[in-house]
């Protein structure tokens, strides 16, 4: 994926949670480091247990991001994640994970839509820097079956 790109999403998210919860720097540090390594690792998670039709509907403006099975896992996740590490009270957590979980894809989907790839499948995997037939195979029956593997 475009590295430049990652990086103004992640100083978007940044500034936003600046401007809501009033952090200062070194808890946004915390925070930002602690959400971006959080959030890749659930979704790259997520796509290998549950293969990529979320993310493409997603993406594809063709399923809410807002109630679905992702936003449940990644927030959690997040949640889990954050209060692991102690960087935020508990009162907290909840709020600070959906806020940024769906400011993220709400990013990640016009970030996409503005790109300039196809709004199909290879578009995708084009705008993520990923294999195509590394996705046929994750959402492939034995991929899926393999992904059950995985917590």
């Amino acid at each position: 994926m475009n590295r430049e790109f990652m990086m103004q999403v992640a100083e978007s998210l940044k500034n936003a949670t600046r401007e809501k919860y009033k952090y200062d720097e070194a808890k946004l540090f915390s925070l930002s480091a602690a959400g971006q390594n959080s959030l890749t690792q659930t979704l790259k998670q997520y796509v290998i247990k549950h293969g990529t039709s979320d993310l493409e509907n997603i993406l594809l403006g063709k399923l809410d991001f807002e109630g679905s099975r992702l936003q449940a896992v990644a927030t959690e996740k997040l949640e889990e994640d954050l209060k692991e590490r102690r960087i935020l009270g508990s009162e907290e957590l909840k709020d600070v994970s959906v806020f940024s979980t769906n400011f993220l894809i709400k990013e990640f989907r016009e970030g996409f839509l503005r790109s300039g790839h196809t709004k199909d499948l290879d578009g995708i995997c084009g705008f993520l820097g990923i294999d195509k037939s590394m996705v046929k195979m994750i959402n492939s029956p034995v991929g899926k079956m393999f992904g059950k593997f995985f917590k």
